[in-house]
């Protein structure tokens, strides 16, 4: 089967237009036929380089807490935080459109894509998709496949993951079982922004745990994904005293997140944290995964899986990460 960067997007069938990354990244492994994308779709480079981008952002990233506020006053006054080009939306003419209503900070207004479609002369379908776990990210890779007439490839790309996620579980069982005298679990602190504090939220949590870890902000549900991530105080992170820190801001690559740590290292609290003074800080390209709830998620469990144990040679390769 071929891999997600290599997977053919221009073949036979319906025009799809997908306004969110994840579900771009699943459009292509099912090798769907995508025609229009989100500005912030980049992966894979095939999709990103063949189909125009349809929306745009109104504000731009400056620093973390810069974007966090003019998020909050964009919110608070009934505004969006991005546009939809009505004017290309007819050009490349979709069949379907693949959006999701699940976050209005994540991906364009789902009240403006509805509105933008009512006005064309042949509306399209609108597909939405709203994972909150890591099941239901692979069960909306089928139901995709299913909706867009590639069933057998959805079924097909959702037997590779689920086996995969399976086998990373079984490693990271395996692992606990054979340390050394029942070592016990790490506290993972997964941070999604950083000015103010995020903990993550949905599917992170989760596969956290899946890893052989414990998420003591936002835990998982029983089965399932967690709570939506939130605004936390400092003294949350604090009081968890995590043996490890994640961070993987999203939507910002490696480079920007190494920029943003500054704020954080002014801070006292965090300067004392146990983890900090141990070394024990991962920083993540958040925009490419975590964050992004698609097929890439699997690989950020298998990562998960050698960064618990100590074992690098278990993480995939070229994964996007670096020790603070």
């Amino acid at each position: 089967m071929a891999t997600l960067a290599e997977a053919p997007t221009q073949g036979e069938g319906l025009r799809v237009v997908s306004l969110l990354p994840s579900a771009t990244e699943m459009l292509a492994l099912l090798g769907c036929n995508v025609v229009g994308r989100s500005h912030e779709c980049d992966y894979p480079p095939a999709v990103r380089d063949s189909a125009p981008a349809l929306t745009g952002a109104f504000n731009r990233f400056e620093s973390s807490a810069q974007m966090h506020d003019a998020v909050t006053a964009s919110l608070q006054a009934g505004k969006g935080l991005y546009y939809l080009n009505t004017d290309v939306l007819r050009q490349v003419r979709p069949d379907v459109i693949v959006t999701q209503s699940l976050c209005s900070v994540c991906a364009v207004d789902y009240s403006i894509v509805q509105e933008a479609i009512a006005a064309l002369d042949s509306p399209p379908r609108l597909l939405d998709t709203n994972p909150m776990s890591l099941q239901a990210v692979i069960a909306d890779l089928k139901r995709l496949g299913a909706e867009l007439g590639r069933a057998a490839a959805g079924e097909a790309a959702a037997a590779a993951l689920t086996a995969r996620v399976d086998a990373a579980v079984a490693t990271a069982q395996r692992l606990a079982a054979e340390a050394p005298g029942g070592a016990a679990k790490k506290r993972v602190v997964f941070l999604e922004w950083t000015v103010p504090l995020f903990p993550g939220g949905h599917w992170t949590p989760q596969m956290i745990e899946m890893a052989g870890g414990l998420c003591p902000i936002n835990p998982p549900k029983p089965g399932g994904g967690a709570a939506p991530s939130r605004e936390a105080d400092p003294s949350e992170v604090v009081a968890a005293d995590p043996d490890l820190i994640i961070i993987a801001p999203c939507g910002l690559d490696l480079p920007t997140t190494r920029r943003e740590m500054a704020a954080l290292a002014e801070q006292a609290w965090w300067r004392e944290l146990r983890a900090v003074k141990a070394g024990h800080v991962a920083l993540v390209d958040g925009n490419q995964h975590f964050n992004r709830p698609g097929p890439r998620l699997v690989e950020a469990l298998e990562w998960l899986v050698g960064l618990l144990a100590g074992r690098p040679d278990l993480m995939p390769a070229d994964f996007p990460w670096e020790w603070m």
